[in-house]
Parts: C-alpha cells; sequence; structure tokens
C-alpha cells in the first residue's frame, strides 16, 4: 500500500502547494529579518509545515479515526452529534479570543498579525475537518469544478498569510 502522499488528488496538491509556499515566506520573513523582527515567523513557519505533513500524510484523519473507533468500543458513536457541535462551538470561540490576542500582541505590526490570524484559522480548519460534524463536511467536501471547497480555504488562508510576511517586510 502506498502512502497518502502518493495519491495525489487536485485537493491534496493544492493544500501541498499553498502550504509550502506560506512556509518558503514564512521563513523567508524570518531570514531576512534583524534580531527580534523575525517573532513569529518562525513559529508561524513551524505550524504551516505541520499542516502541510497534516495534508500529506492524513494525519487528521487518522485521529479522527482514533475518536471514532474509541467511541464505537465504548458504546457512544451514536452520541456523536451534541459533542462534535459542542467541540465546533468551543473551538469558535477559543478561535475567536486568541485572533483577538493575537491582533493586540501585534497591532504595531500588521503583517505578522494577519500572517499569524490566518496560520491560526488554518490550523482551526484541520482541528474543523478531524471533528467532522457531517453539516459542515458537506460544504467543505463538495467540489467547485475539480477541486473540493476545503482546498480553496487552503489556498485562500495561505495566500493571506503570505500577504502577511510581505506586508511585514514594509
Amino acid at each position: 500500500m502506498l502512502p497518502a502522499i502518493f495519491a495525489l488528488s487536485v485537493t491534496r496538491f493544492a493544500g501541498l502547494a499553498a502550504y509550502a509556499a506560506s512556509l518558503l515566506a514564512c521563513l523567508a520573513r524570518r531570514w531576512r529579518a534583524g534580531p527580534g523582527r523575525s517573532a513569529p515567523f518562525g513559529v508561524i513557519a513551524v505550524v504551516q509545515l505541520i499542516l502541510g505533513c497534516d495534508i500529506a500524510f492524513d494525519l487528521r484523519w487518522k485521529l479522527h479515526g482514533l475518536f471514532m473507533q474509541a467511541a464505537k468500543d465504548h458504546g457512544v458513536y451514536t452520541l456523536r452529534r451534541a459533542p462534535q457541535v459542542a467541540a465546533l462551538a468551543g473551538i469558535a470561540c477559543l478561535t475567536a479570543a486568541c485572533a483577538v490576542l493575537v491582533a493586540r500582541r501585534w497591532r504595531g505590526r500588521p503583517g505578522a498579525a494577519i500572517a499569524a490570524v490566518s496560520t491560526m484559522l488554518a490550523a482551526v480548519l484541520h482541528l474543523t475537518e478531524m471533528v467532522s460534524y457531517h453539516g459542515v463536511d458537506r460544504v467543505l467536501y463538495a467540489y467547485a469544478g475539480s477541486i473540493m471547497y476545503v482546498a480553496l480555504l487552503w489556498i485562500g488562508l495561505a495566500l493571506v498569510t503570505c500577504a502577511g510576511a510581505l506586508i511585514d517586510c514594509g
């Protein structure tokens, strides 16, 4: 059996390319910066790398599978909808609070704030996929031509991260 990375769909390829571009933009920004000016781009680059690896190796789906199997083993899988909604609501609230904190922390550097918040939103998108609530999945995994909408979100968030890195260079 081949690893998931070798089964490159248009969606997976788009996600890998998007995260590779944002990783490179963050690394370039970090290397061009003087001491103390590179933060938070090292951390953002690591998160972008993790998100790319997640797409390459389907890590979020493996983790989802472990949770699903544990729920089945304990006989509570059929009761998953309420916890999924609660998890998504909790993720949304935590994301909003963290976005405000990041924006305040980096208010003097709008590019850094933009890159950090867009990277956080990309990570949240991956968490949302892992929760796998049916109504959300129906939207994320619908197709726009030959590519899933989720990949368009990956691309959009990666481009915003790249833009943040470019703005911060100014």
